[in-house]
């Protein structure tokens, strides 16, 4: 008889999380918002079931919970829901911000778009200024970069604030504020 391994378990359910997030991911770039919306919401409420200990610990967890959230937040928006857009994204910075500076560059992303999402670009760029000045070029970070750039802000001023962070940061010679 094969005994029951918890780690298999949870390593099942991570992986239909991954497959439902990438599905809501197609969804929703073909216009069919309900059914992103549906298939981000199912990984939400699996990841809501866990105990909050088995959450904080697992890191993997946290990523395809906030990813999840900023995703909700999104198909929120496209449906016109803008509340319940704004409640799915301040999860996420809830969710992440205690932890910011343990996350990882991907999870950290996730945070900083969801500060975005909420308006809150100051936040977001002692982020961008960190990852920025590590070298870290995923495509969703460098789409980040981008929003930053735009942002009603002066666009001179938001880029000389994320060099002058960055360089700092590389230099050694301030620590990046976290948010």
């Amino acid at each position: 008889m094969i005994e029951h391994d918890a780690s298999v378990v949870r390593w099942r359910a991570f992986l239909l999380s991954r497959c439902e997030l990438l599905q809501a991911k197609l969804k929703s770039r073909s216009g069919d918002h309900a059914g992103a919306l549906d298939l981000t919401q199912r990984v939400v409420d699996r990841i809501d079931t866990l105990h909050s200990a088995d959450k904080e610990a697992d890191q993997l967890v946290r990523w395809q919970l906030a990813a999840a959230l900023l995703a909700s937040g999104d198909e929120y928006a496209a449906a016109n829901r803008p509340s319940d857009a704004q409640q799915a994204w301040e999860r996420t910075v809830s969710e992440l911000a205690p932890q910011q500076t343990r996350e990882d560059a991907l999870v950290q992303t996730i945070l900083a778009a969801a500060l975005l999402r909420l308006g809150r670009a100051d936040e977001a760029m002692p982020i961008v200024a960190r990852l920025d000045g590590m070298g870290y070029a995923h495509p969703d970070f460098i789409a980040i970069k981008a929003r930053l750039a735009t942002e009603p802000r002066s666009v001179l001023q938001t880029r000389e604030q994320i060099a002058t962070l960055a360089a700092k940061h590389a230099d050694g010679r301030q620590p990046v504020p976290g948010p």
